[in-house]
């Protein structure tokens, strides 16, 4: 039995505060849009670098390399390898939602296109009703 679409209502609802922020419309917006955000997001993180950096600066230790420099090599090559293999899970996982979506698409063509012109019209509305249920 089909319910009037009045009456459904969405799995998941977006409370009106929530929406995502349109884009930045200038060069100015969208440039500091990143550093915005990672200031942010890691206010302490910053904060600490940056007097640490300061403190060492003006206690004369600029001019000394007190960090080996295959430290940070090391640590730019983990950092890549992370980026690269969160890229291929990434993909695998939307290529797993594609053939899961495109098995439903194929099951309720499979299930519609048979049935003659009358018996389509009957359960159109129905049919259309489960599959909004099941896309939200």
């Amino acid at each position: 039995m089909a319910t009037p679409a009045a009456q459904l209502q969405p799995i998941v609802a977006i409370p009106p505060g929530h929406l995502p922020a349109p884009p930045p419309s200038g060069i100015i917006q969208r440039s500091l849009r990143l550093p915005v955000l990672a200031v942010s997001q890691h206010p302490l993180g910053i904060s600490t670098t940056i007097i640490s950096s300061l403190i060492c600066w003006g206690t004369g230790y600029a001019e000394i390399s007190i960090i080996d420099p295959l430290i940070f090599k090391s640590i730019f090559i983990i950092f890549g390898f992370t980026m690269g293999f969160r890229n291929v899970r990434a993909n695998q996982r939307y290529f797993d939602a594609m053939q899961h979506a495109s098995g439903m698409f194929m099951a309720i063509w499979g299930i519609y296109t048979p049935m003659p012109l009358t018996s389509r019209l009957k359960v159109r509305a129905e049919l259309l009703d489960a599959v909004k249920d099941v896309a939200a």
